[in-house]
């Protein structure tokens, strides 16, 4: 789930670092989709990010800030908040992504555009499935990346999430990109975690989800698609290290496999949300955890914060 966390982000990073680098912060808690493997069922008062949260965030040193919502381009209101967060961020020479359903693209302003180094839009369905399953307009979301690339965007990447009703529409979603020039189309497997919802789908075996995708030559043969293995996967199966590297010895092309065996954390990526709480990205897949963390205020140094977040994760988990 670390690219629910932060999309294709970690795939940016250079590697294991004990430095803030990429901060994914919500700033809605809002969305137009009711999917059946989200994790970001959270019940608050508050709907939006204040300027407040923002300017607290924006103090700090780091790299990257990834802006995700439930959905960051919801309405007028979160499309506002979204520019603006981005123009302070470019400013301050810290690089911008989003995280989007990608309903509503042709929504954000022209000259906004071009201020993002790219743009995850989740779809976890094809031409044909991801009606059935997301409920949503894909032509929308074409006609909206068709606008952002005519606009200059740089880079526009697909995330699928893996789950007992996705699998069989892998090769649906890879042939997206017969309309859509991704540079990464990324599958995650769905992980349960602690929300505040209800979840509607089943995770499926690391090892049987390995075996389904080395099977489909559409996977295989897209030099653009991937499977993120996290540390959350491996986690919720109980592989040992020898489990998994067998699998992947058997596999045709072990490329397709990225393996992050460490947190998220350990990469220097946190979350903070929209009312203020600041995650790690173990914390931030369990909405019930939330307010058990603490609030960003100006005393908060994020940097302090993820050295005891790694220094936690290390002990508790074995990283």
């Amino acid at each position: 789930m670390a690219g629910a966390i932060a999309g294709t982000a970690i795939l940016k990073t250079d590697g294991k670092c004990d430095t803030l680098n990429t901060i994914s912060l919500t700033i809605n808690n809002v969305c137009n989709l009711h999917c059946g493997h989200c994790y970001l069922q959270y019940m608050s008062e508050e709907a939006h990010i204040t300027d407040r949260v923002v300017n607290l965030v924006l103090s700090n040193d780091f790299r990257h800030l990834v802006i995700v919502g439930k959905e960051p381009l919801v309405n007028e209101t979160s499309i506002e908040i979204l520019c603006s967060i981005t123009k302070k961020c470019v400013e301050r020479n810290i690089t911008v992504s989003f995280i989007t359903n990608g309903l509503n693209l042709s929504r954000i302003p022209a000259d906004i555009v071009p201020l993002f180094d790219y743009i995850d839009v989740s779809f976890d369905g094809g031409m044909e499935s991801y009606k059935q399953y997301r409920k949503g307009n894909i032509f929308e979301i074409m006609n909206g990346i068709e606008y952002c690339l005519r606009n200059g965007l740089r880079e526009v990447n697909a995330l699928h999430t893996i789950c007992d009703k996705t699998i069989d529409n892998v090769s649906e979603c890879i042939r997206l990109k017969d309309n859509i020039p991704f540079k990464t189309i990324l599958f995650t497997p769905y992980i349960v975690t602690d929300n505040q919802g209800y979840n509607e789908v089943f995770p499926l075996s690391l090892i049987d989800i390995i075996k389904r995708l080395d099977s489909n030559d559409d996977f295989i043969n897209a030099h653009e698609a991937s499977l993120l293995i996290d540390n959350y996967h491996i986690e919720q199966d109980g592989l040992n290290d020898n489990q998994l590297n067998c699998v992947l010895m058997s596999v045709r092309n072990q490329k397709k496999y990225l393996v992050y065996k460490d947190d998220p954390v350990f990469y220097g990526i946190i979350r903070v949300t929209y009312d203020g709480y600041i995650l790690s990205p173990r914390q931030s897949l369990n909405t019930r955890l939330y307010r058990m963390a603490p609030q960003i205020n100006a005393n908060s140094n994020l940097n302090d914060l993820l050295m005891e977040m790694a220094l936690y994760e290390s002990m508790a988990h074995g990283n």
